[in-house]
């Protein structure tokens, strides 16, 4: 495994599909320093560290869904901010 080879990761961003909710405690055991949580606007965290939610984008009179750049973006900003909880978009 990379723990045993290479030892801990300093930090982490994890975006994990409900269908696996043991995954990030499992992942948090090998990170050293700082874990963000990439969220679903529905999304619930298994308090792994710090939280960024994925909101959407009002145009007109409507939501669309975060573009691909706009994701990147946003997470990578939340991650750099060292905030504990951010949003990427607006949430309902």
């Amino acid at each position: 495994t990379h723990t045993r080879e290479h030892g801990v990761f300093d930090a982490a961003i994890l975006w994990i599909h409900s269908i696996a909710p043991d995954a990030p405690g499992i992942i948090v055991r090998s990170v050293k320093n700082d874990v963000l949580h990439v969220l679903g606007s529905s999304g619930k965290t298994n308090n792994t560290g710090r939280t960024v939610t994925l909101g959407s984008i009002r145009e007109a009179d409507a939501d669309r869904w975060l573009t691909h750049n706009e994701i990147s973006d946003g997470v990578y900003q939340a991650f750099i901010s060292g905030r504990q909880s951010s949003i990427v978009g607006e949430i309902d």
